[in-house]
């Protein structure tokens, strides 16, 4: 009976250390995983800081060139007298081609 006492001891003893060995295991690796899953999330957190941050500064710099075209253009308006002498001469082909239209009309008849 001894013998058979110690059998039962020694396995015992052999599946309650393969048994922690491998809950040692299982832990060991779910901590890596969740360390990974923590780096993996860490570094998309930095990479999406930066890149918001990319894109507010050519944002910024955008704005500023929207702003210094809106300078440009107010600089380049139309002068009244310019402008004046453009329409005069758009009415004077206006009536010349009306002139002609009625000639070409009056012709026809």
């Amino acid at each position: 009976m001894d013998n058979l006492q110690w059998l039962l001891n020694i396995s015992y003893g052999l599946v309650s250390f393969l048994g922690g060995w491998v809950f040692t295991r299982l832990f060991t690796m779910m901590d890596r995983q969740e360390q990974t899953i923590k780096d993996i999330n860490d570094k998309t957190f930095t990479d999406f800081i930066t890149l918001r941050k990319e894109v507010e500064a050519e944002s910024r710099k955008n704005q500023l060139d929207i702003a210094d075209l809106a300078l440009k253009v107010s600089t380049t308006y139309v002068t009244k007298d310019s402008f004046d002498y453009s329409l005069t001469k758009i009415e004077d082909k206006l009536d010349r081609n009306f002139e002609i239209i009625q000639e070409h009309l009056i012709n026809k008849k």
